[in-house]
């Protein structure tokens, strides 16, 4: 069962403790299906997206992993897109945070055994409508075919920030934020870090 934390270790260069991830952080994504240039995507069925036909497969993106020394402070920022059908009335994204005592590994399908015993840690809901409604986010119309695809792209960061015992998930467009979620990681804590 994945428990998540940190493990302070004695560093004898400085006489300091270091926090050592006990275990793996990441994001449930979906991301392009490249089998040539990602050896964890080859033989891999990919899925098709529905918004702009593009091949991608579901995977976890491991941010922190484990056996990582993490300071107190500190963020760590990803570029991600999400694609919303332009027929859709709601535009809020679901962000999955997963965390697991064993994987590290980049690019592997969710559902593949370098994957397994990842458990969510956390939700975050961000929403665009107002984006989108407002103009700032444009419609996107594309020629597929005899097919007409209508969506919205949206391009934003994920953040993620180690906050001493907490991590705060947030996702972030032009420096405004949006959405929000803190997720404490301190019962999984040697006694006494801070």
């Amino acid at each position: 069962m994945a428990s998540g934390g940190i493990l302070r270790a004695f560093n004898k260069d400085n006489d300091e403790l270091e926090r050592i991830s006990l275990c793996s952080y990441g994001f449930f994504l979906q991301e392009p299906h490249d089998p040539i240039g990602i050896p964890a995507h080859k033989n891999v069925k990919p899925i098709l997206d529905s918004g702009d036909g593009v091949p991608y497969l579901e995977v976890l993106d491991w941010v922190v992993k484990k056996g990582e020394i993490i300071p107190a402070d500190k963020e760590y920022r990803m570029d991600v897109h999400f694609i919303f059908p332009a027929t859709q009335n709601k535009f809020i994204y679901k962000q999955e945070l997963y965390v697991s005592d064993t994987s590290t590994e980049q690019h592997y399908k969710f559902t593949h055994p370098k994957n397994r015993g990842a458990q969510i840690a956390g939700i975050i809901h961000l929403d665009f409508v107002e984006l989108i409604r407002s103009g700032t986010i444009q419609e996107t119309i594309e020629q597929e075919g005899r097919k007409l695809l209508r969506y919205y792209r949206v391009d934003f960061e994920l953040v993620m920030k180690v906050k001493g015992r907490n991590l705060e998930i947030e996702g972030c467009i032009g420096g405004e934020t949006f959405g929000g979620q803190q997720i404490s990681i301190a019962a999984a804590f040697v006694p006494g870090t801070k």
